[in-house]
């Protein structure tokens, strides 16, 4: 689709590519790749170096999340972290993540991640997309705390109560 509107994009896919089930996933996308000479437009990179995958991420205009059923994902946290748009299918838990910064679409329909790329090729990295990440760091760090402090008290109830329970015996 965007390739007849001579828009150049290009995907970058890495991860697990095994065969599953039945075998053709993988093959029938390499065959459809060359059948309508995308090879320019999309890379098939595997497993890589996380390494690798960061420095990929970086240089990227956006990240693509296309799960239909994942839970948290860390890729989604890394693009946050690395101040990149999301591409993610409307699950709930990428509403979740990504809230009002997220880019959904329906995993069933190609024309609405056509449409997301063709908008988010040209995205400028000039200022940060999801705030300042000193903030979002000390936020997080403040709710951490906050959770670890509240466990402590627990266990440390836990502990007296137990111990009053065993007093007498």
């Amino acid at each position: 689709m965007l390739k007849e509107k001579n828009r150049q994009v290009h995907v970058v896919f890495t991860g697990r590519m095994e065969v599953y089930e039945d075998g053709i996933h993988i093959g029938q996308l390499r065959n459809y790749i060359a059948e309508n000479h995308l090879q320019e437009n999309l890379s098939l990179l595997g497993i890589i170096p996380r390494g690798h995958q960061l420095c990929i991420m970086k240089h990227a205009a956006a990240v693509i999340q296309p799960s239909l059923f994942e839970g948290w994902n860390t890729t989604v946290e890394d693009a946050k972290s690395l101040q990149l748009p999301v591409i993610a299918s409307g699950i709930a838990v990428h509403k979740e993540q990504l809230q009002d910064k997220g880019f959904y679409f329906n995993p069933e329909d190609e024309n609405e991640l056509a449409e997301l790329l063709d908008t988010l090729s040209g995205t400028s990295k000039d200022k940060p997309f999801y705030g300042d990440n000193k903030e979002r760091i000390t936020t997080f760090a403040r709710t951490f705390l906050n959770i670890f402090h509240k466990t402590q008290a627990a266990v440390f109830l836990k502990q007296d109560f137990f111990k009053l329970n065993n007093a007498g015996k």
